[in-house]
Formats: C-alpha cells, sequence, structure tokens
C-alpha cells in the first residue's frame, strides 16, 4: 500500500509537470500567435506604405501628363504668335508696298501739277 501511494504521489507529480508544461506549450503559442498578428500588422502597413507609393507615382505621372500638355499648348501659343507676327510682317509689307504706290502717285501729281505751271507759263 505505502508502495502504490508512493507511485501515486509519483504519478500525481507526473501531472502536475505535464500540466506545466502544456501551461507553457499554451504560453508559448500565444506568444507565437502575438508574434504572427504583429507580423500581419506590419504586413498590412507595408501594403499600405506600396498603395501609398503607387498612388504617389500615379499623381506623379498626372503631373506629367499636365505639365506635357501644358507645354504642347504653350508650343501651340508659340507657333500661333509666329503665325501672327509672319502676318503682321507680311501685312507691313503690304503697308509699305502701299505706301510707296501713294508716294508715286503723290510724285505724279506734283510733276504734273509742275508740268501745268510750266504750259501755263
Amino acid at each position: 500500500m505505502k508502495r502504490d501511494e508512493e507511485g501515486l504521489d509519483e504519478g500525481k507529480e507526473r501531472m502536475k509537470r505535464d500540466e506545466e508544461g502544456l501551461d507553457e506549450g499554451k504560453e508559448k503559442m500565444k506568444r507565437d500567435e502575438g508574434g504572427l498578428d504583429e507580423g500581419k500588422e506590419r504586413m498590412k502597413r507595408d501594403e499600405e506604405g506600396l498603395d501609398e507609393g503607387k498612388e504617389r507615382i500615379k499623381r506623379d505621372e498626372e503631373g506629367l501628363d499636365e505639365g506635357k500638355e501644358r507645354m504642347k499648348r504653350d508650343e501651340e501659343g508659340l507657333d500661333e504668335g509666329k503665325e501672327r507676327m509672319k502676318r503682321d510682317e507680311e501685312g507691313l509689307d503690304k503697308g509699305k508696298e502701299r505706301m510707296k504706290r501713294d508716294e508715286g502717285k503723290e510724285r505724279m501729281k506734283r510733276d504734273e501739277g509742275g508740268l501745268d505751271d510750266g504750259r501755263k507759263e
């Protein structure tokens, strides 16, 4: 009986150690799950950061497209300005030509007037 009681005590002791081991295992699992949660949270933040980066790149590309469009409009404006200057120069040339013709007519009138004056005398 004494041996049986000692065996029971040993069995109880072994069960107690097993339960403590289980408790340690559960605690370790709990810590591992916490680590997994932290890892998942870190991955989530990294993905959000990537999304922000992609969004920033998208905005940058849109800004570049806007800049290119603005440059295109500026170039078109320059082309329009050059065309306007060309037309203005052509107009000046026509105006100078008209002035020359008008001066020639005026000179002819004066010359004719001089001839008339000369004939009258």
